[in-house]
């Protein structure tokens, strides 16, 4: 129950402002730390999906601004 009010928390702090790709990978960050945590697997997955949407959200924001090129990026990401 802790968790769904601080994420709830986190959510209506960033109602109308415009986050900075470092805030967003300090919120995956976050919701990483609440999933090594998560009591179910289906918590755990939550949280992970919602790491990853920060983690998309920042890469996204962070090629609009021209600080990451998308080109580059395809090239050097890491095979899975």
């Amino acid at each position: 129950m802790i968790r769904s009010y601080q994420l709830a928390t986190t959510l209506r702090r960033l109602e109308g402002v415009m986050a900075s790709p470092k805030e967003l990978r300090k919120y995956a960050d976050e919701c990483i730390r609440w999933a090594r945590a998560a009591h179910t697997d289906k918590e755990r997955e939550i949280f992970l999906k919602l790491a990853r949407m920060w983690l998309d959200g920042a890469v996204r924001l962070e090629k609009s601004l021209g600080i990451i090129d998308e080109h580059l990026e395809k090239r050097e990401r890491p095979k899975a």
